[in-house]
């Protein structure tokens, strides 16, 4: 049986080894970063994590980090993807 994962379906989406992106959405896509406070909480939770002292709501929290973060991963693998062949091609 196998296990369906959110970012197993969004790495079918993306599709991070096809260069099928305009280069300007790839540079825009490297520009993503996670704000300053949500640093501090993905810090926060993983050093509650590491303690062992998470929360039930807290490890759901984290884990949607985790999510976003993949995403966000996947995004941008595909955007240097995208931009290394762009340059290649001039």
């Amino acid at each position: 049986m196998s296990t369906v994962t959110q970012i197993g379906i969004w790495e079918r989406l993306v599709q991070p080894d096809e260069p099928d992106m305009a280069p300007a959405v790839a540079r825009q896509f490297l520009k993503m970063r996670f704000s300053p406070q949500d640093v501090n909480r993905m810090n926060a939770l993983a050093l509650k994590a590491r303690r062992g002292t998470l929360t039930a709501d807290q490890q759901a929290e984290l884990d949607e980090y985790l999510l976003a973060g993949g995403i966000l991963e996947l995004l941008q693998a595909k955007a240097r993807l995208v931009l290394g062949q762009t340059r290649q091609a001039e």
